[in-house]
């Protein structure tokens, strides 16, 4: 393709800007030497597969960084929120027949109150989310529970278990 060089200084000043050509840059003494001029090679389609921001500097896949952190209480569905709550007062198994509504929990199925979670003492927490799982009976326990985990130095009774456990493992 044959390149037009643009008009004069003085008929280029008489045309509307948009229509207006750039200077003309000079090479090495040469006059003429513009844009249309300089050859570019072709474009190249990519092939393969892409690779993004996933990998590594040498091609290994990124690992998930969120896929292993535990999800914080707030951020939790409904759902789980209440199995957790469920667990910290009774057995795996037990919990999750209440869930399915095969059965109510008992006072008999609770857990000693030594074994109960310290977790249920934190104020954002709604013990009352479990209540519609428990008969009568079976609520009024957990409450005492609750009352009794408060009343004790749980401080104290957790530095002590920790303490057990690290001398065990030793």
């Amino acid at each position: 393709q044959a390149c037009e060089h643009p008009p004069s200084r003085e008929l280029e000043s008489q045309l509307p800007v948009s229509q207006q050509q750039p200077p003309q840059i000079k090479v090495s003494g040469k006059k003429g030497l513009g844009l249309c001029d300089v050859k570019m090679p072709a474009k190249m389609k990519a092939r393969g597969r892409p690779k993004g921001i996933g990998q590594t500097a040498i091609g290994v896949p990124k690992k998930s960084k969120d896929a292993n952190l535990p999800t914080p209480y707030a951020k939790k569905c409904r759902e789980d929120k209440t199995r957790l709550i469920l667990h910290w007062f009774i057995d795996n198994h037990t919990a999750e027949s209440a869930i399915s509504k095969e059965q109510m929990i008992t006072e008999k199925e609770l857990k000693a109150n030594k074994d109960i979670s310290f977790a249920c003492l934190d104020e954002n927490i709604e013990i009352a989310r479990i209540k519609p799982y428990f008969t009568a009976a079976g609520w009024s326990a957990v409450l005492k529970s609750v009352k009794e985990l408060k009343k004790t130095n749980h401080v104290l009774l957790y530095l002590q278990e920790r303490i057990r456990r690290r001398s065990v493992e030793l």
